[in-house]
């Protein structure tokens, strides 16, 4: 019970970060809003923050044993996505959107609750 408590919390505090990043991001603060973003990313993952973008979705979903958990990350990746169209980066936004898709799926078959942006994400046309 107690394990499952701290993975709602460190859920909780994601969507509390990615709340304060769509807020900077509305004031054209991007850069700040990537960096609330990035650390969240690094506060969800814990101590698997630099194994994370190395690894294929299957098996960092593996490595986050949460499904919750698993989607919040994909829910993170989607936004630093949407940042990285507004910068104009379109091969890191369509990389991201890729990556937030697979790791969506992954919690998907691991039991995560549906994500209506994630399942947007997933039913667009590749770009």
């Amino acid at each position: 019970m107690l394990q499952r408590d701290y993975l709602m919390r460190l859920v909780q505090q994601a969507t509390e970060a990615m709340a304060r990043a769509a807020g900077q991001r509305k004031e054209g603060k991007r850069l700040d809003a990537r960096r609330t973003l990035d650390g969240a990313l690094v506060d969800l993952l814990e101590r698997h923050a630099t194994l994370f973008a190395h690894l294929d979705a299957p098996t960092a979903a593996r490595m986050l044993a949460d499904p919750d958990r698993v989607r919040m990350a994909a829910r993170i990746v989607a936004s630093q996505a949407e940042i990285a169209d507004e910068q104009g980066d379109s091969f890191e936004a369509h990389s991201l959107r890729a990556r937030a898709v697979a790791l969506y799926t992954e919690a998907k078959k691991a039991g995560a609750r549906p994500d209506d942006e994630l399942e947007a994400l997933s039913a667009a046309p590749p770009c």
